[in-house]
């Protein structure tokens, strides 16, 4: 993404999610030609209008404010375009002012005019959440680990809502094989069924009680975050038990 999607993007947040101009605003001249991309879906329009002038900020305000609008103010991060109000329409309405919009657009010292609006919101939720992976591993708890697989389709245009970790596995076999990870927390319930196959006692201790053992206090439920990481990292594959760790093959100690 470029700075300038980022830049508009900031915009839209700040000003309510008010769509300024364009979704590229990549330069002034470019502006000149999209500021009317992105219309359809306009949830409402907003009392603040947004313009592109070369001109002097002195001139610009004095012609402005006999305008009927407040003082521009400049827009942060993009050259030469500014913001106004007209306090005496309201701050929500259903279709534009574009009598207004024009009273700007006649200014000798604007090049471009908008009103700002703001869009309609929808959720980019998949239509279908089923995994072409969802069966690769018999643990548990392995479909609901959306975020390892492959969820793409035609809703998301192939774009990848997960890390797709499969194919790793499958083609590279990067598996965590020959990897020891040791874990800074509060100790591994290395006894557990997904991590007791890949524990690594060599590289575990504990620092509290000054002893090799790490297991966590059971009497302290917070004890907990420990063993919940080396899970994510090393849990065991095909144990029809919980779910499937990143490096499952990996070594584990804390």
């Amino acid at each position: 993404m470029s700075i300038n999607k980022e830049i508009i993007g900031l915009l839209c947040v700040c000003e309510y999610l008010y769509f300024v101009v364009c979704d590229y605003l990549i330069d002034p001249h470019e502006l000149l030609v999209h500021h009317n991309h992105g219309k359809n879906d306009v949830n409402h329009y907003s009392n603040v209008w947004y313009f592109h002038s070369t001109d002097d900020l002195n001139d610009i305000h004095e012609t402005i404010i006999k305008q009927g609008f407040s003082f521009a103010q400049p827009v942060d991060g993009i050259p030469n375009v500014y913001k106004v109000k007209r306090e005496d329409h309201p701050e929500i309405h259903h279709v534009p002012f574009d009598n207004t919009t024009n009273i700007l657009k006649q200014n000798n010292m604007v090049n471009w005019a908008k009103q700002g609006f703001s869009k309609k919101l929808y959720k980019r939720v998949p239509t279908d959440v089923r995994s072409r992976y969802e069966s690769y591993f018999n643990d548990e708890l392995w479909k609901l680990q959306w975020y390892e697989q492959g969820y793409r389709n035609n809703y998301t245009n192939g774009m990848p809502l997960d890390m797709n970790l499969v194919p790793v596995y499958e083609e590279l076999k990067c598996t965590g094989k020959g990897i020891r990870v040791a874990i800074i927390d509060d100790g591994i319930e290395y006894t557990h069924d997904d991590l007791k196959d890949n524990y690594d006692e060599e590289i575990s201790i504990n620092l509290n009680w000054n002893k090799k053992d790490p297991m966590p206090r059971y009497e302290d439920p917070t004890n907990s975050h420990g063993t919940r990481c080396a899970g994510e990292i090393a849990m065991a594959a095909n144990n029809k038990k919980c779910g499937v760790g990143v490096a499952y093959n990996a070594k584990v100690g804390g």
